[in-house]
């Protein structure tokens, strides 16, 4: 292998790492995107049509509402930050192409855990109401 080819081979290496995180950060960014709308409109439509007391809308379904209104500002809070920290380091002081990949990989991870969450709210909220209806009585 000539000096050449090593050289081209570890650029198309580098190369293909970058399109993997930039492909993985669109992705999850999506998914991010997908489960905060998600967790927002399920709380919005049980709190809008359930217009009860204040201790009855504490609740959706059998699940306290305060942790899911907790992660969606967390959501909230978090993706700002996410964005200034990459508007900042455009604006303060340049970066490498590798230390800008690291950062977006680090958001990535940070968006991962938040989707989690929300997966984990929405399961959680969306069994809790299957539990609580009472079942059909079906006739044959």
């Amino acid at each position: 292998m000539t000096a050449k080819s090593a050289f081209t081979n570890r650029q198309l290496a580098g190369q293909i790492k970058y399109e993997t995180l930039l492909t993985d950060w669109v992705e999850t960014t999506g998914d991010f995107y997908l489960g905060y709308n998600r967790l927002a409109a399920y709380v919005h439509q049980n709190v809008s049509k359930e217009k009860l007391n204040a201790q009855q809308i504490a609740y959706i379904g059998q699940r306290p509402k305060a942790p899911v209104i907790s992660l969606l500002r967390t959501m909230e809070v978090e993706l700002e930050r996410l964005l200034q920290d990459m508007l900042l380091s455009d604006t303060l002081q340049p970066v490498t192409i590798t230390e800008y990949y690291q950062k977006l990989a680090a958001h990535t991870r940070v968006l991962k855990r938040l989707n989690q969450q929300a997966q984990t709210r929405l399961l959680l909220m969306t069994s809790s109401k299957l539990a609580s209806t009472p079942p059909s009585h079906e006739t044959r």
